[in-house]
Parts: C-alpha cells; sequence; structure tokens
C-alpha cells in the first residue's frame, strides 16, 4: 500500500495501491456522475426570454418572511402561538410553519419544466386551475410579481393570453 493511503485523513485514497506519481489529479471534462449530457439538458435559450423587463411589485418585498420572496407561497408564512397542556393549562411556544415543497412544473406557454418552491395550497390551486400557465394567468398583479420575482417565471404580463414561445427563423 502506498504511503498515501497510510495518511491521516486519506479516507477516499485508502484502497489504492499504486504510487503517488501514478495518481492522475486531474477532474475530468465530463459529467461523472449523470448518464445525460451536458447540452441536452432542458433550459431556456437567452434568444426566447423577452426583452421587456420584469414589473417592480408595488408594496416592495415580504420583509416578514423572506423566504416567501422566492417562490410561489400565496399567503403562507410562519405562524406563531402555544400548546396548552389539558392537565395544567401550561402555555408552551410553538411555530407552525408552511408546508413548502421544490416542485418541478411544466409551463406550456414557455415550453420547459419550472422548478419552483411553492406551497402545497398553491400547489392544489395549480392543478385545480389546469396548470401552471393558467394559474399564473389568474393571478392578480400583486400575486403574480412578487411570487415571480425570483425571476423564473415572470416572462409576459400576468393577465396574457396563453400562447406558446416559438422562434420565427
Amino acid at each position: 500500500m502506498s504511503t498515501l493511503a497510510a495518511q491521516r485523513g486519506s479516507a477516499l485514497l485508502r484502497g489504492l495501491t499504486s504510487s503517488p506519481s501514478s495518481l492522475c489529479l486531474k477532474t475530468p471534462s465530463s459529467r461523472t456522475f449523470s448518464t445525460t449530457p451536458a447540452a441536452l439538458t432542458k433550459t431556456i435559450a437567452l434568444h426566447r426570454i423577452p426583452a421587456f423587463p420584469i414589473p417592480d411589485y408595488p408594496l416592495g418585498p415580504r420583509l416578514i418572511y423572506k423566504q416567501s420572496n422566492g417562490g410561489l407561497y400565496a399567503t403562507a408564512r410562519i405562524r406563531r402561538g402555544n400548546n396548552i397542556s389539558s392537565d395544567h393549562k401550561v402555555k408552551t411556544p410553538r411555530a407552525w410553519r408552511p408546508n413548502i415543497h421544490r416542485k418541478r412544473l411544466w409551463s406550456a406557454a414557455l415550453g420547459v419544466w419550472v422548478r419552483a418552491r411553492l406551497s402545497l395550497r398553491v400547489l392544489r390551486t395549480i392543478r385545480k386551475e389546469g396548470g401552471l400557465d393558467a394559474y399564473v394567468g389568474l393571478s392578480p398583479l400583486y400575486f403574480f410579481t412578487r411570487e415571480m420575482s425570483s425571476g423564473r417565471l415572470a416572462f409576459r404580463e400576468p393577465r396574457a393570453p396563453v400562447t406558446p414561445w416559438r422562434e420565427t427563423t
């Protein structure tokens, strides 16, 4: 066994029996832990993003529950209250956190999968309305610009008709 494998903290090299000079320290240029090439991943091409800016939310970002500025949370926020014991009526403070999940939703208007953090209440509404594009189209302006301020979906006006984006070349 080589001297590198015997040193403390070299758990990755423990099974090697080669000499230190034959070890390759270069990082491979290909993606080692994926079977999909990097060029085949589905992303939004820069030429498909419109040039008009995202409208500002008139009241600014939320200041109390700042995590909700980066996803579809609707009115979800941390609620605070007390657990009250049944025997001695002792109040123990606690917090109820919103049920937030990271989901991948299909946007027919953009033609891509969109990753978003959202509450399950919003996910239920999205499914009930018939998809992400319908939810964004039905949302009032103040919900649309606040929730989409992460820059993932704010590519069109909130009440615009849902039409697919196509390149005309």
